[in-house]
């Protein structure tokens, strides 16, 4: 029996979404996104348009799989085909240019809402790494401040012992 990772789920917390690259840092947009703006429902559309006061357009599946594949799909009579026609390009060319146009609309959510300015100014403030400002809990911030007034008093934190955690 292989191993085999969990599906994502509704938050989005998985194996998935803790990717890493060596000497990158790798931001979950969606992760950032929920604790920033606080929305009844998160899809790229909504997020967009609370932040940017934008509204983009969503392809549908169908739409996308017509692109793709490169011949129409038969639908039921009455039923209207919402799909987003890319300019002129089809194929291949039309998906990339969809991923392309979403990807770009989370990078200018990202940097409208200043994550990255916001998170390197606490990082210097509170004296660790970027990635823990990020990542980490308000735990380690009250920590990291605490280390630093109690360094220049000669001060030492103690480290507990794993049996004195564990209770």
């Amino acid at each position: 029996m292989g191993c085999r990772p969990r599906q994502l789920g509704i938050g989005g917390d998985d194996v998935f979404s803790r990717r890493w690259l060596g000497g990158r840092l790798v931001l979950n947009g969606w992760r950032i996104a929920r604790g920033e703006v606080k929305l009844s429902r998160f899809m790229l559309e909504d997020c967009v348009h609370a932040v940017l006061g934008v509204s983009i357009a969503r392809p549908s599946d169908r739409a996308t799989t017509e692109l793709l594949t490169g011949r129409s799909m038969v639908h039921a009579p009455g039923l209207p085909v919402d799909g987003v026609r890319g300019s002129g390009s089809g194929g291949f060319g039309g998906i990339i240019e969809i991923l392309s146009s979403r990807c770009a609309a989370v990078l200018q959510v990202l940097s409208r809402m200043d994550v990255i300015g916001r998170s390197c100014e606490m990082a210097n403030l509170l004296g660790i790494e970027l990635e823990a400002v990020l990542r980490r809990g308000s735990q380690y911030r009250v920590e990291a401040v605490m280390l630093r007034i109690a360094r220049p008093l000669g001060l030492v934190a103690p480290s507990p012992h794993a049996s004195e955690v564990a209770q």
